[in-house]
This record gives C-alpha cells, structure tokens and sequence, in this order.
C-alpha cells in the first residue's frame, strides 16, 4: 500500500513538472455531438458552477459528469493533473444536489492520461429502484411550487422546514434520499434537495459548503430575477420561533449570511446583495426610518388578527434605536393595541430583527 501511493505522488509530481506534455495535444473545448445532446438533456449550460471552470477543468467536469450520470465502470481522461479533476469532481457536487448513489471517487494515471473510477454507494439496480421510489415524493413537492420564482423558493423552504426534521444520526443524511424517503436529514441533505427540485422547476441553485461557527456547513445560493440570494433551510429548521419556521435565512445577502456563515470552495461565488426579493421585503415586514407609521398599522394590524409573535425587520441600526424608544413604548402600544396588558420582544441586533408579543 505504501509503494502504491508513493507512485501515486510520483506521477502526480511529473504530471505538475510536465503536464503540457501530457495534455498538449488536447483540445479541451472539444464536444461530440452526441456528448452535446446528452448535456443538453441535463441542462448543462444553465449551472453555475461549471461556467466559472476553465476549459481544462470543463473538460474533466464533463467526461466525469457523464460517468456518473450512466453509472459507468470508469472513464479514461486524457489529461493528469489531480488538482483540475478535485476541483471539477467538488463542481458537479455543488451544480447536481440530485446525485445520491455516489459516495466519491478513485483514480489510476497512465503516461498521458488518467482513469476515473466512481466509488458507488449501491448497484445500478438498486440506484434505479431508489430513484423509482422518490419519484411519487419529488413530483408532490414540485406540484405544491406555483407562481412566480420567489413563491416557488418559499414554498420549497416552508415545505423542507415542516416536513423535514434535522437529525444527525439520519441515514443518507448527506443525500436526497434521506428528505424524500425518511423525512429527516443533516445539512448537506436541505442543501441538496434543495438545488435538486428548484432545478426541476426552472429556478437556478447551487450547493455551498463551509462551515458555520467552527461545524462544517453546507447550504445554498438561489437565483432569483436576475439576483443571487443565499439560503440555509438548516437554519430554518432549527429554529424557536412560534411558527416553527425562521423565514431571516430564506433569501439573505451577503452582508446577513456571512455573519455566521463562511464558504470554502475554490468556485468564484455569486455576488449576494439585492434586498429585491429578500423575504421581509417581499412579505411588507421590512420598514425603512420613512415608515414608522406603516410599522405602527402593521403592529396593530397583527395584533387584531390574535397574531402570537409579530416579526419585522429595520433597515439600520438608527431606525432600531427609534423603534425601541418610541413605537415599542408602553404609552404607544396601549395606543395602537386596544386591550393589551403585556409586551415582549426580542431583538438581534446584528440583523435589526424584531420579535414582539403581546397579551
């Protein structure tokens, strides 16, 4: 075992001395028409990840893609750099959520090429037979995703969080198979389910993988009308708010998920910072130092309606302090809330985030 990994690193070491060499000859751009209409099928050209590539790694990406999507013994590339193929094997991870029979891969170099042996999780039958059993789950769940993109995100999110529970000890936690077939899943599976369906029903997604605090992390960008947003459907299933779901890590910018949440993959990320289709924003619960009296209709609005927690957002820090000391005081909310005898309210300061209860 020794002696084999040693030539391993050997070969590897003359591939990084003399790579064009090795690959000179290969034009990496070039696609068959057959190989074409295949990724046309699995709409290649639409995910992310793979157009931040350079056409080497797209060149592994695809024969690799290929192998794996046809359960296929190997297949012989004809470069070696194990660098390029980490890296394309990493991508086709993060653009198919949907990929659940693979647990890795191996590899083997020759003088001027390199053999890439997926490691399956289960045979080919048993791939066919699970892919027939969430079949009826994925079709449900997409036929619950109506209207524009934003509503189908929501629904997506809100479905995961209720119908899904987080459980470290599931089985297949860190594949699809885990949210369709057991109901419960770890990050890596929300993340995956997540680009998986919202693929299926014409909304861009990738998988990202971190870590949060000092746990490694996995969940998502999703496109929405030309802007990118992060989402974490972990976050939203662990949370304590009185429904059950903490909508603040459905559409996040940057500046937001950041804060607890840091990417390392090697892929250029999207830019996240539009507030257009930020779940706050789009529901009315997010108010700017211009609409303190908005906010006020809004309590009281909430309140009539029996309303048990009642959220909203701020856009800065200013406006927080405002709302605290002036629309949160008592006099003003036995104004605005006829009957009332009690108020709470929770309050983040680093994402101006209220949480208010009134009895």
């Amino acid at each position: 075992m020794k002696r084999f990994w040693l030539l391993v690193i050997l070969i590897s070491f003359g591939c990084i001395v003399s790579s064009c060499a090795f690959s000179q000859n290969v034009d990496f751009t070039k696609v068959t028409g057959e190989e074409q209409a295949y990724f046309d099928q699995i709409n290649l050209a639409d995910k992310y990840v793979y157009a931040t590539l350079n056409d080497q790694e797209k060149y592994y990406y695809r024969k690799m893609l290929k192998c794996l999507m046809n359960y296929e013994d190997s297949v012989t590339i004809q470069s070696i750099d194990y660098n390029v193929m980490e890296t394309a094997y990493k991508a086709i991870r993060r653009d198919y959520g949907g990929i659940f029979w693979v647990d890795g891969y191996r590899y083997e170099t020759t003088k001027d090429a390199t053999v890439f042996t997926p490691t399956y999780s289960m045979t080919q039958d048993e791939k066919g037979w699970y892919a027939t059993q969430i079949k009826n789950d994925v079709a449900e769940v997409t036929a619950k995703l109506r209207g524009n993109d934003y509503d189908k995100v929501k629904a997506l999110y809100e479905y995961l969080v209720k119908n899904v529970a987080y459980n470290e000890s599931a089985e297949n936690g860190q594949n699809i198979l885990s949210v369709f077939l057991e109901n419960e899943t770890v990050c890596n599976g929300y993340a995956s389910a997540t680009q998986y369906v919202l693929d299926l029903v014409g909304v861009e997604s990738i998988i990202v993988t971190g870590y949060s605090g000092n746990e490694k992390h996995a969940w998502n960008y999703v496109m929405l009308n030309g802007n990118w947003y992060q989402m974490d459907v972990t976050y939203g299933a662990t949370s304590d708010r009185v429904d059950g779901i903490d909508y603040l890590y459905m559409t996040m910018t940057d500046d937001i998920c950041n804060m607890n949440h840091i990417a390392d993959d090697t892929y250029v990320p999207p830019v996240c910072d539009s507030m257009e289709d930020n779940y706050f924003v789009q529901e009315g619960m997010f108010f700017k130092s211009t609409q303190m009296g908005e906010l006020s209709k809004y309590i009281e609005t909430q309140y009539n309606k029996k309303n048990p927690e009642i959220i909203f957002v701020t856009d800065c820090d200013i406006t927080s302090a405002y709302v605290k000391e002036h629309i949160l005081s008592d006099k003003n909310i036995v104004k605005l809330c006829t009957g009332v005898n009690t108020m709470q309210y929770e309050f983040s300061e680093a994402y101006n985030f209220f949480a208010l209860y009134l009895q």
